[in-house]
Order: C-alpha cells, then structure tokens, then sequence
C-alpha cells in the first residue's frame, strides 16, 4: 500500500514487512522546505504515520544555510549514529565524518572534481582518480588495498561499456550494452580466479 502527499511525494508505504514514513520540510523548516526531514520505519506493522510511537528505525536530515544535507541522525534499535558533511566555498562537499570514532573522509579537488579521497585525520589516499578522457568521465580509479578499476566507454555515446577490478589478477569485470534510448539490454559479469559465479543478464522494457 502506498500512499502519496497533495505534491505526489511519497508519504507512506506499508507492506509484510513495515510501515515507512516520510516527513517533508515546510515553510517553518530551517532550509528544508520541500526536502526530505524524516525517515521513520515501523518494522512488522500498520501504523499511522501520525503515531508518536518510537520508531524501530529513524533518519532524521538537517540542512545548512544553502539547503545541503549537513547532518544525518539515524536511530537503530535505541542507538544514535550521526554523521556530517561540511563543505567549501564552492559549496561542495570537504569532508564527511561519520560515527565510528568520528573517522572522517576528506574530498581533494583537482581541476574541478574530487580526485582523492583521504583520511583527514592521517593523510592516507584511501581512492584515487588516476585518469580521465576527453569527456571528462573516470577511466582509471585506485584504491589504498591496491586495486585498480578501469572503465571504458562508448565513444559516440560516453555510456559505461565495460569495467574491470583487478589486483594483480582479475577479480571482476562486467561489459554493457544499450538499446538507442540508453537502456541497458544486457550485462555480462566474469569473476577471477576460477570462480564458478560468472553470469549474463538480459532486460527488455515495455
């Protein structure tokens, strides 16, 4: 069962397994007018998204002075996780700190985009944009634990058509392909290894 606020906002959904509720900003929220507030998941019931009954889970979002997500509250089982988003001058995002020992990610931007992320607190590169076309799409990512992901692309359409993990060896790639719409029409995904897992995906669409 779905239901839907006077905007076509989803405002509550309920099936075998819960109720979720959304919560909406208005006029009186601080920056928030139209965005997402609150997340409230009622696990195993029907419930009315007026209830004040405590939530089995919540996500509670605020906003900064230019209506960015600034800090993500989320309540799990009587436990509190907050995690925050600071930004630059350019409005985006500089760092993200999230619960566990206030471990916190920096963005570094080069030409424009985030071409590292690091520890803020350490310095140590935990992923790297080594490379780029002309298109100004990714071509080549490492990681701190040494695994490289390449990316290829369609030159007349710069869709996504092929992507490898490897370290030292392969450990994932998958190639795609589109219908003229840009619909994906099949994916094939090969694992390394020896790995017994690969598989082939077809979708059509109405």
């Amino acid at each position: 069962n779905f239901e839907y606020d006077i905007l076509g906002r989803q405002s509550r959904r309920y099936d075998n397994s819960g109720t979720v509720c959304w919560n909406y900003g208005t006029t009186t929220s601080a920056y928030a007018t139209g965005k997402l507030i609150k997340l409230r998941y009622y696990e195993g019931r029907s419930i009315s998204c007026n209830t004040t009954a405590a939530a089995s889970y919540s996500q509670t979002l605020t906003y900064n002075s230019r209506s960015l997500p600034e800090v993500v509250t989320q309540v799990s089982d009587g436990q509190t996780f907050v995690t925050k988003t600071r930004y630059d001058n350019y409005y985006r995002t500089l760092t993200q700190t999230y619960p566990a020992n206030n471990f916190t990610i920096r963005y570094v931007y080069e030409n424009g985009y985030a071409a590292k992320l690091v520890n803020h607190q350490t310095g140590r590169v935990y992923q790297q944009i080594d490379a780029v076309n002309g298109r100004g799409q990714t071509t080549q990512l490492s990681f701190a634990n040494n695994v490289i992901e390449n990316i290829d692309y369609a030159d007349s359409t710069g869709w996504v058509s092929y992507k490898s993990v490897k370290k030292s060896s392969l450990i994932q790639d998958t190639g795609f392909t589109y219908d003229k719409l840009g619909n994906v029409i099949s994916k094939e995904v090969r694992y390394g290894l020896g790995s017994r897992a690969d598989y082939k995906e077809a979708f059509t669409y109405d």
